[in-house]
């Protein structure tokens, strides 16, 4: 018996012969999805190992600001929904206040000193208070103070008045072993959101 005898035929139906076509295409789909997948992994593991630019990172940790702003506080006004949504960065000391003495709208500040870069304390607020519902409206150079950095936002409060609140970052300045930014809350009524 010869060798082309003893294999059993390969023939279709049709006549044909089988075609290797669509294993060809799975190996080939797997072989692709493999190496894709391993690019992407890759890429995206690389990615997050490099370092975070300084001003995206923050080491202040917050704190609820309604303990000192208890001293521009007259009656119910701010009112409670607007205090509890402030935080300052922990370890933040009180400078000074000048409570509200408007008649119309209400309008106070407390100014403070915080442990930290000036870049620190903006990112702080930035991320602070667009995460407890205040519209952020702008970030930007404050009007009338060098190389001070105004965070604003809004927000609207249950005594049916639209409140903002600046926080103003003055200029890092070195103390010791460490540095100090000082920074300002502006507490304002609007009567509208315009």
């Amino acid at each position: 018996m010869t060798y082309s005898e003893s294999v059993p035929s390969t023939t279709l139906p049709n006549g044909r012969s089988p075609s290797l076509r669509p294993a060809l295409f799975v190996v080939g789909l797997a072989v692709f999805l493999l190496l894709a997948f391993g690019i992407g992994a890759a890429l995206s593991s690389s990615h997050s190992q490099k370092p975070v630019h300084p001003s995206q990172k923050t080491f202040l940790h917050p704190i609820a600001a309604s303990h000192s702003l208890r001293r521009i506080v007259t009656g119910v006004t701010p009112p409670i929904d607007v205090r509890s949504s402030l935080f300052i960065p922990q370890d933040s000391k009180v400078v000074s206040s000048l409570p509200s003495t408007s008649t119309t709208q209400y309008s106070a500040t407390v100014n403070y000193l915080v442990s930290g870069s000036q870049s620190e304390v903006i990112s702080f607020f930035h991320k602070q208070l667009a995460a407890t519902g205040w519209k952020i409206l702008s970030v930007g150079n404050a009007i009338g103070q060098v190389n001070t950095i105004e965070v604003l936002a809004q927000r609207a409060s249950n005594d049916g008045w639209y409140w903002e609140v600046g926080a103003l970052v003055h200029p890092t300045s070195f103390s010791g072993t460490k540095n100090v930014t000082p920074y300002t809350l502006t507490l304002f009524e609007k009567s509208d959101d315009a």
